[in-house]
């Protein structure tokens, strides 16, 4: 169950981690080889957009998980606790419905795709499956999301 728990709570972060440490190291070896060695690593730049975009999808759940996504809430805030808790349970419904459809519309778009990287020789459908793999995890996130509202909403009420 420890372990449940800490992929919960670390999942997105150790894999984005991970990817950003890969580019650094990448490009960095990328500048070495192209100044001192006058030669270039053909595949540098084609993984690093690779994982860029992994890391795009990623952190979509990863702001979501940690409540840290961009919006605008200058008007929910004026209003009552109980109007801002019930805001935030409908667009959590509203986001879940969207991530829904993406997860769907994603997962049947990447079997179509059969081009193959051009310095990595591996199917680009690999890199957007990125994109159903990150609703899928925005959806489980928003479901997360959405308990928390649910609870907020039944509890006493707080001046946040």
């Amino acid at each position: 169950m420890k372990a449940v728990k800490w992929l919960d709570e670390h999942f997105e972060e150790v894999l984005l981690t991970v990817g950003l440490a890969v580019i650094v190291v990448v490009l960095t070896l990328q500048i070495i080889f192209r100044k001192l060695m006058g030669t270039s690593l053909a595949w540098s730049e084609e993984l690093c957009r690779y994982i860029f975009m992994w890391s795009g999808m990623l952190t979509l759940s990863f702001t979501l998980r940690n409540g840290s996504a961009m919006k605008t809430d200058l008007f929910i805030n004026m209003m009552p606790v109980k109007v801002r808790q019930i805001i935030n349970l409908l667009m959590q419904v509203l986001l879940l419905v969207l991530f829904a459809v993406m997860t769907k519309v994603s997962m049947d778009v990447v079997p179509t795709i059969t081009q193959m990287g051009t310095a990595i020789p591996i199917s680009r459908a690999w890199i957007f499956l990125s994109l159903p793999v990150g609703f899928a995890l925005s959806f489980v996130r928003t479901i997360q999301n959405m308990f928390k509202a649910w609870k907020e909403l039944g509890g006493k009420e707080e001046n946040k």
